[in-house]
């Protein structure tokens, strides 16, 4: 049910005034995604998708505010959308760069201090595991303080790409755009570094050590190191 819900609310966009191909294709790009897990082994069912879309984007809070997805969330979510079409969503809506997954519909433009909730397209780019690098540079060009934005739980774009990215370049591109995200706990307490241990990409590991080798003591808030 949730799966519709979400494919449903990209398809209700889809019949707005003016017709994107872009829009278009990252529906079916998000269709074909789930359509080809569901079938791999002759079992369709709404729990194999539910599932896909929980473990490619690692966050717990996606069965209840998948509705909220606007084009611009799935387009940076979905690993193998063209960078010719999210261009050309980010060109017709740039607004939408910082609007969040939690984002109520009415308020259509940037405010300063309550103009984002939940994840911004950017945190979704950056949380697959091999996310393309152009998507991820055309969203933090079309809004450089992206980076530095943290979500609704305080994790910023780096803590998810500590959490679960393995493209190192990508993380050198955030970090070339915050100095500080290393240094940044999330609400719980915990650094990127914390984060990078459930990655198990030591490659991501080494990274984050080497610019803030003392996050190797760090303790979050419920005294976990």
């Amino acid at each position: 049910r949730h799966i519709l819900d979400c494919l449903g609310a990209l398809k209700v966009r889809l019949s707005e005034e003016i017709e994107s191909p872009a829009l278009i294709n990252v529906f079916g790009g998000a269709v074909t995604a789930i359509v080809n897990h569901i079938t791999e082994d002759d079992l369709i069912d709404s729990q194999s998708a539910m599932n896909l879309l929980l473990e490619t984007f690692p966050d717990d809070m996606k069965r209840k505010d998948g509705r909220s997805w606007l084009p611009l969330h799935w387009a940076a979510a979905l690993h193998d959308t063209a960078p010719s079409d999210l261009l050309d969503i980010i060109e017709k809506r740039p607004f939408n760069c910082i609007k969040g997954h939690l984002h109520p519909n009415k308020i259509g433009e940037f405010e300063p201090g309550d103009s984002y909730r939940g994840l911004l397209p950017l945190h979704f780019a950056v949380a697959v595991q091999h996310p393309n690098i152009r998507n991820v540079r055309a969203l933090i060009e079309s809004s450089p303080t992206t980076p530095s934005l943290p979500d609704h739980r305080g994790w910023l774009p780096l803590h998810w790409c500590a959490y679960n990215c393995r493209n190192l370049d990508v993380m050198h591109l955030l970090l070339k755009h915050f100095e500080d995200g290393p240094f940044t706990v999330n609400k719980r307490g915990k650094l990127p570094f914390q984060l990078s241990a459930y990655n198990r990409y030591t490659e991501i590991m080494d990274t984050l050590y080497s610019v803030n080798p003392e996050a190797v003591e760090g303790m979050d808030y419920n005294g976990n190191t």
